[in-house]
């Protein structure tokens, strides 16, 4: 029985003074049995109960990486011979590495400038 592991790693320039490239590893996993994949991630602890998001949400626009000018300051960057730019742009939206990358090229996106907006108010547009 041959037990597979495809060894993946997720590389990005993490927001400091002086950027740092980080390498963040993760590996998919098939099952010999039933070719089967999962995927074996390092992500941060997570917690999974229902939040109040209007109080969570309530003041932190003034910090919020991903408001403002800030979304360009504080977020990590692809490589440049991924994305010459950095971070992939369009109007008020922006598409930039994970920090908690599941894969070798996992994206966060930001859908225009709201610091907010609740998962009833997404719209198509």
């Amino acid at each position: 029985m041959n037990f597979e592991a495809i060894k993946k790693e997720t590389i990005m320039l993490v927001p400091n003074k002086e950027p740092a490239l980080q390498r963040i590893p993760s590996e998919i996993r098939i099952d010999p049995l039933t070719g089967r994949t999962a995927r074996i991630c390092h992500f941060m602890k997570l917690a999974w109960e229902k939040p109040d998001f209007d109080a969570l949400v309530s003041g932190t626009d003034a910090w919020c990486p991903f408001c403002g000018a800030k979304v360009h300051q504080l977020t990590p960057q692809f490589p440049a011979e991924l994305i010459a730019e950095g971070r992939m742009c369009k109007g008020d939206m922006v598409i930039f590495p994970n920090m908690a990358p599941y894969d070798s090229i996992g994206a966060v996106a930001i859908f225009g400038a709201r610091h907010y907006i609740p998962m009833t108010e997404f719209t198509p547009s």
